[in-house]
């Protein structure tokens, strides 16, 4: 473990404090808290509004631009995880950083520690809290007559004859055909203003001189905004999520120089939603004007308009769907001492074993749908047709689901020399098997695990703790490239100066606490090029056709897609300087700036000319990308 004062890369500790933001995600608390991070949130409803985010940006437009989130050291999801669980929480970012995780690391690294039990009696932390979701801002929409006058006004500016002619204005506005001319908002009728959220936390933790634990249980629940409950709909098809948490972290002291650490954790979800995906219930939202449809037409009927159900009808009519998620995550570590070999050595070994099922069940049915011709018959009726008859509730069901060993040897070597020379030197393997269920019968490919082997090391030196210098590299590879290119070789070096340190310094600058200058430039790699399993391979059909972009069309054996035989790693040069320090007492701040040139990006070939004949367009690593900026703060 390096200390913050001799640390050469841009490296940024959060305060846990500040990621106690209220929701079920982690990730929704970093955008504004962590500098450098980008964050965006896609959905807001309740099990898939976590935040997708970038640290420094988005750097590669290749299939794995997110950043690697190591839990306690093993590569885990940690949106689930309780900020009441948690130690320390740092992001990594420039190639000296994050070099020595190879090619998992070019998209910047995340580091979070959970806690563990100190010596001392038993601490019992209870915790709990409630939040009202509700939208910041939304648009208002125009009611009948607005938004019928405004589409006349439309077109009338275009020369066009208007939509709606002045009898029926005169309808729209008084009301007086709610089949034809309704006035609905569509918002107010199916949304809440706002939808609950609450957890509760209790932990314990303690121990003695030979054993410490930290165990801890959390239940989190968020409600949905949809209006759902009414007599018409005899099943719950609201959006819920309820997650239980649990963890058990144990140290053991089995001599003066070994301890043994054992941990557990993993979550238990429950969920619930409309049958329809949410995307297409806004989709009706969108599609829906006030003047579209009523609720239900005046005879009793669901409508429809051009093939598209109301939003009622989505989230209340077509059944409904239940998510059933479990992760359980543990992890075997022994910490050795090697004192007795020679001071300041030490070894460590984990391993990680971790699953992870996902259930899903819908339950689908339909109702009668009709659509209204947009006039009467000589009586005054509706004249509607049917185009859609109802059908009885139907099951479906899909299973997912993965399990990951993680195998990790590391040792570490820190000492100083005659109170002024600090050396430090470090060297991990680690090997992991990633095999999921989500595939089918018939891929064979998809049902080879995914594994990664990687060597790494790390040597630095401080002279007086004024002038540091670092090295860092990785030698990693990946089952996901053709024999002979499966390993990458991704050094750095960095180093920085502490001017502060000088006594002509701190006395004629005695405001000025602490200063450093670092700057730091390496090569990182990413090996998550496509979502293909060994896109190295060419792969045949033998049974279909195809047509070539000269319009043949020819059956039998043919090409269906092409294998890179040159495929290479995607590679980041990194180039970071920053500055850094303490003034007064008081103000600290961290500035850096940076540069990201990404080379070897794997795209499509589109500059194949057409009479080649390709029934496909070949991929390559073509792809290059620039990114520059700073990031900062000030406390």
């Amino acid at each position: 473990i390096q200390k913050k004062k001799t640390l050469t890369g841009a490296i940024t500790n959060v305060d846990i404090k500040q990621l106690n933001a209220p929701g079920a995600n982690l990730s929704n608390a970093l955008a504004g808290v962590v500098p450098g991070i980008i964050a965006m949130q896609t959905s807001g409803e309740p099990g898939e509004n976590m935040s997708e985010f970038w640290i420094r940006g988005m750097s590669t437009f290749g299939a794995k631009s997110g950043a690697l989130i190591l839990v306690d050291g093993v590569e885990r999801s940690f949106n689930e995880i309780p900020v009441e669980d948690i130690e320390s929480f740092s992001v990594l970012k420039d190639a000296s950083a994050t070099a020595i995780y190879g090619q998992r690391g070019a998209n910047g690294v995340v580091l979070i520690t959970t806690k563990r039990g100190e010596k001392g009696k038993v601490k019992i932390n209870v915790k709990t809290g409630f939040s009202w979701n509700t939208p910041v801002k939304v648009p208002e929409y125009a009611n009948a007559y607005d938004w019928a006058s405004l589409a006349n006004e439309a077109l009338e500016g275009r020369y066009e004859s208007p939509l709606y002619t002045s009898e029926e204005m005169n309808i729209i506005r008084y009301g007086l055909d709610s089949d034809l001319y309704p006035n609905v908002d569509w918002r107010d009728l199916m949304l809440k203003s706002g939808a609950p959220s609450y957890y509760a936390n209790i932990n314990f933790s303690g121990g003695s001189d030979n054993v410490r634990y930290f165990v801890s249980g959390q239940y989190t629940s968020e409600d949905g905004r949809y209006r759902t409950s009414s007599s018409e709909n005899k099943y719950n098809t609201n959006t819920t999520y309820e997650r239980w948490n649990y963890r058990a972290n144990v140290d053991m002291n089995l001599t003066r120089s070994t301890i043994l650490k054992v941990s557990v954790g993993g979550w238990l979800v429950n969920r619930n939603s409309p049958q329809s995906d949410a995307d297409d219930i806004w989709k009706s939202f969108a599609y829906y004007t006030p003047l579209s449809s009523p609720r239900k037409w005046s005879t009793g009927q669901w409508p429809v308009v051009n093939g598209m159900t109301t939003p009622e009808y989505q989230m209340t009519q077509t059944g409904y769907r239940t998510i059933w998620e479990s992760k359980v995550e543990s992890s075997v570590a022994l910490d050795q001492d090697l004192s007795f070999i020679t001071k300041g050595l030490k070894f460590s070994g984990v391993f990680a074993f971790d699953t992870y099922n996902k259930n899903t069940i819908r339950r689908s049915k339909a109702q009668e749908l009709w659509s209204a011709e947009y006039s009467r018959d000589a009586n005054g009726n509706l004249v509607l047709k049917r185009v859609q008859n109802a059908a009885a509730m139907s099951q479906t069901k899909k299973v997912e689901g993965d399990k990951r060993y993680y195998l990790q040897a590391s040792l570490d070597y820190s000492r100083l020399f005659a109170q002024k020379h600090r050396v430090g030197v470090f060297a991990m393997v680690y090997q992991q098997e990633t095999t999921d269920v989500n595939f089918d019968e018939s891929d064979l490919m998809g049902s080879i695990p995914h594994r990664n082997l990687a060597y790494s090391g790390r040597f630095t030196y401080a002279f007086q703790d004024k002038y540091m210098a670092e090295f860092n590299w990785g030698y990693t590879g990946s089952e996901n490239f053709q024999p002979g290119r499966q390993f990458g070789f991704f050094p750095s070096i960095s180093g920085a100066w502490v001017p502060s340190s000088y006594q002509w310094t701190k006395d004629k600058m005695p405001w000025l606490n602490y200063f450093k200058v670092r700057a730091s430039y390496g090569l990182v790699g990413n090996d998550r090029i496509t979502d293909k399993r060994f896109p190295y391979l060419t792969s045949i059909n033998v049974n279909g056709s195809a047509t070539t972009n000269w319009k043949y069309t020819k059956g039998g054996i043919w090409e269906n897609s092409i294998g890179a035989d040159n495929l290479e790693w995607e590679k980041a040069k990194k180039f970071d300087v920053g500055l850094e320090g303490k003034l007064f007492d008081k103000f600290e701040f961290v500035i850096d700036f940076f540069r990201d040139t990404r080379d070897g990006i794997f795209q499509e070939r589109k500059q194949v000319p057409d009479f080649v004949g390709l029934v496909n367009m070949p991929f390559g690593n073509v792809g290059s990308m620039v990114s520059w900026g700073s990031d900062g703060n000030i406390t």
